[in-house]
């Protein structure tokens, strides 16, 4: 399947639906997709009576990195040298648009990045204060976290600013 779409969550609410004692484990190595589609699988791992395990074997990246979060803190896993990469949403490009239409894209996709914002700051320790000039800017900066860097506690070894 080619990164997170709607045919992807429907086959997940179908599966996870199935028996509320089995635990869920999901595992990712994902370039990630459709930022709907990862808050949604995201509400569902959170809303779930089953224990939920994610595991990243590579990578967790934009939306992909949204649904590891879905898991409580403890059950969260990452192989050594595995990366989560969080990154604002961005407006597609569009040619052509007429200014209203555009202005709605851009408020959407504002708001989008607070609901990310909103997620990551709550889900980890990063801090909202460190994450806000990351998701709240129209830059494409990305921040990414390497997997033997999560676990340290200096922020300054875990925040890093990539421009594209």
């Amino acid at each position: 399947m080619d990164g997170l779409n709607y045919d992807f969550l429907k086959f997940i609410e179908g599966v996870l639906l199935e028996d509320e004692k089995v635990p869920v484990i999901i595992t990712i190595n994902s370039n990630g997709g459709d930022f709907h589609v990862g808050v949604s699988i995201y509400n569902i791992l959170k809303s779930l009576p089953n224990p939920v395990y994610t595991l990243i074997t590579r990578q967790a990246v934009s939306s992909a990195s949204i649904i590891f979060l879905g898991a409580p803190r403890a059950h969260r896993f990452t192989l050594p040298n595995s990366r989560i990469i969080f990154h604002p949403v961005r407006l597609t490009k569009f040619q052509d648009v007429g200014n209203k239409f555009l202005t709605q894209l851009q408020n959407e996709t504002r708001q989008n990045n607070k609901l990310l914002l909103d997620i990551v700051s709550f889900e980890t320790d990063l801090g909202r204060e460190n994450l806000e000039p990351v998701f709240m800017t129209s830059d494409d900066e990305m921040l990414e976290l390497n997997s033997n860097e999560m676990y340290e506690k200096n922020l300054a070894k875990v925040i890093k600013y990539y421009r594209d």
